[in-house]
Formats: structure tokens, sequence, C-alpha cells
């Protein structure tokens, strides 16, 4: 069996922003004081759905990629599409599972995730709809972090960045044309300024640490938009894709960031660490 292979068709460095998400999603929820056995069961449903998504989405695009990126795992053969689908349906099923140990709340929300994740990728992909979708994925997959206590409308708001962060870099990574860059990429910045608003505004309601956190995420957008400039001056599908990865990348500091609006400063730092496993693990698996 080609282990890296597996990894490559799972997107591996993908994992560490799933386990950032439910990880910044429940230190919150637990006010920083967390429950670990509901932690590591609600991080290993969210790892299954998430992977089981990545394996459909290869599966969906296995034609193509036998075309255009013809050393992909399922377009090579090296893993087979049965082989690709009985994964996938472990993963999911076996997400789904663990969820009903956690309890009723958790289980909900992760069959909610399910079905998004199959409506992106069977339906709503390659249309309009799709970059609206994988937000709500991974939106919807903040809430499952969340869902250690009862869902409130607070709760709810202080996931609203991954909303707008999610929506641009999806946007992003649908474009292949020089004018289609050029317009996802002014759309992308407009959010990108949106997510970094709502992590303030977040920060408004707790009043703490609001200075450091200022200069922090203004330091990320700032990065960010800088980098969306020059795939703006030099949109080929190469530099987009590399700006896609920062970008998938940048879900972890922005995990932290919404942890850190929230108080809870050593968490944020230790959230932050995962970026260091994940840029390792990205330099021998692709990310998207």
């Amino acid at each position: 069996m080609d282990f890296l292979a597996y990894l490559r068709l799972m997107r591996a460095p993908g994992a560490f922003t799933v386990i950032s998400n439910i990880t910044a999603a429940h230190v919150i929820a637990s006010a920083a004081a967390p429950q670990w056995m509901p932690l590591l069961l609600t991080i290993m449903v969210s790892l299954g759905l998430y992977h089981s998504g990545m394996v459909i989405n290869d599966i969906v695009d296995v034609e193509i990629d036998r075309q255009e990126r013809p050393e992909r795992p399922l377009a090579s053969g090296v893993i087979s599409v049965d082989t690709a689908r009985r994964l996938a349906a472990l993963l999911m099923i076996g997400g789904i599972v663990l969820s009903v140990i956690i309890g009723a709340l958790p289980l909900i929300i992760s069959l909610a995730l399910a079905v998004l994740i199959l409506f992106y990728n069977l339906v709503a992909k390659t249309g309009s709809l799709g970059p609206l979708v994988m937000a709500s994925c991974r939106y919807t997959n903040w809430l499952l972090g969340l869902s250690v206590v009862a869902l409130s409308p607070d709760l709810a708001i202080i996931a609203l960045p991954l909303l707008s962060y999610v929506y641009a870099l999806t946007l992003l990574s649908k474009q292949e044309t020089l004018s289609g860059t050029l317009l996802s990429v002014q759309v992308s910045m407009a959010l990108l300024v949106l997510t970094a608003c709502l992590v303030l505004f977040n920060a408004t309601l707790t009043g703490i640490g609001y200075g450091v956190l200022t200069g922090l995420v203004i330091l990320m957008v700032v990065t960010l938009l800088l980098r969306l400039v020059q795939v703006a001056h030099m949109a080929t599908p190469e530099m987009t894709q590399s700006m896609v990865t920062m970008l998938i990348m940048g879900l972890i500091p922005l995990d932290a960031l919404i942890v850190f609006s929230q108080g809870a400063v050593i968490e944020a730092v230790l959230i932050l660490v995962l970026i260091l496993p994940a840029s390792w693990v990205a330099r021998h698996v692709y990310v998207t």
C-alpha cells in the first residue's frame, strides 16, 4: 500500500486546520476548561468527515484529473476508484457513528455537515453556490466544535469570520482564467477585510487584548492582501494555487485570532503552533 498516496488523496495537511477549528471552538465553548474526551472524539468526527470530503472530491474529478493532473492517486491508478469510494464511505460513516457517543447535538451537526459535504462535491462545486457551500462546511465544522454546550446566538456569531474567509479562498480556488482571477481577487480582498472586521467585532464584546489583537489582525490581513495583489498582477494557475494553499494554512492563525479575541491568550498561542506541523507536512503532500 502506498501510504503517501493515501495522504495525498485525503489532503493530509488540511487535517491540522480541522484540528485547529475544533480545538478553537471547544476552547471558547468550554471557557478555556477543555473536556478532553469530548474534544478528542469531536476532532476524530471532524477528521473523518473532512477526509471523506477530500476523497469524494477526487472521485468526482477523476476524469478531469486524468487529463490535467495525471500524477494524482486516482488518476494514476495508484489507488482505485472503488477503493476510494469504500474509504470515503468508511470515513464519513465512522465520523457520524462516533458523534453518537458525544451526544445528540454533535450527531445532528455532523449529519448536517455530511449533507453539506455531499452537496458541495456532487452538486454545488462547479456552480456559483460552491464557495457559499464550502464556507458553510467550515462554519458548521466550527459549530461541531462548539456543540459540547448548547448553541446560542453569541457562539454562532463568534464563528462568522470563518464564513467570509473560506468564501474568499474557495472563490479564488475556482478561478483559472486571467479575467476570472482578477475579479475573484477583488472580491477576496473585500471578504478578507470583512473577516478582519468580524474578528475585531468579537473582541469588542470582550474588550480583552483589543489593542494587541488589532495589530495581529491587521498584520495577517495586510500580508494576505499584498500577496493577492501579486496574484492579480501574475494570474498564473501556479500563483493562484500557491495563494489558495496560503489561505488554507491561514485558517490556523485565524482560529488562533478568534480564540485570542475571547481572552484565551495561551490557548491561542498553542493553536497557532499547529502551523508548524501543517507546514512541514505540506512540503511533502499537496494541500489543494
